[in-house]
């Protein structure tokens, strides 16, 4: 198993029921552009197990070889720095992702796998977050969890974002394939000049 220990800052790797722990900051330290760890996460994906880690001012690293090697992922905005980080991911889209440094109000939401992040607030102290495909559930200290609620505007990326797109099939949408999604990410229906 894998773990960021947010009082050290360090990735470990544990065995042997946990009493072995070996830090691999030596591992992901240069992935993360010299950041130290201050979240991460993991999650199977058909054959390959990605993990994730999150730097102190948002930057990503993964390793799909169990966290032999890390590899940088794209990489823009610098977000305020964080000693311990949350990171979430939607279950069926990987490329979604929050993260939020703890005990702070900072919220930050990513539609591409981290390269850029969009801020938002929660107004609360956070201590954790689980992400649904149109909001993100922030537990607060001392008040109750609130729903910050978000949405993917750019049709053709493949999801299908259900406050404003109908359908979404990325590069197999067309007005002119009979019971397609179309272009403009709506079904196919009456009026688009299709016999169906």
């Amino acid at each position: 198993f894998w773990l960021v220990d947010g009082n050290s800052n360090s990735l470990f790797e544990g065995s042997n029921g946990g009493q072995v722990k070996t830090n691999l900051n030596s591992r992901v330290t240069a992935a993360l552009g010299g950041q130290s760890p201050a979240g991460m996460l993991m999650r199977q994906e058909g054959e390959q197990t990605p993990i994730l880690v999150i730097g102190q001012s948002g930057r990503l690293a993964e390793s799909l070889d169990f966290a032999q090697t890390f590899t940088a992922l794209p990489f823009s905005n610098i977000l305020s720095g964080s000693n311990r980080r949350a990171l979430v991911g939607l279950a069926e889209d990987l490329r979604v992702l929050a993260t939020s440094g703890f005990d702070n109000n900072g919220l930050n939401i990513s539609f591409d796998r981290g390269a850029s992040w969009q801020q938002k607030s929660a107004n609360c102290s956070i201590r954790g977050l689980a992400l649904t495909r149109t909001s993100v559930l922030v537990a607060c200290s001392g008040q109750p969890a609130v729903f910050i609620p978000y949405h993917r505007t750019t049709c053709g990326d493949g999801f299908a974002d259900p406050t404003v797109e109908e359908c979404d099939t990325a590069a197999a949408r067309s007005d002119i394939e009979v019971d397609a999604c179309r272009l403009d990410c709506r079904n196919a229906h009456c009026g688009d000049n299709l016999l169906e």
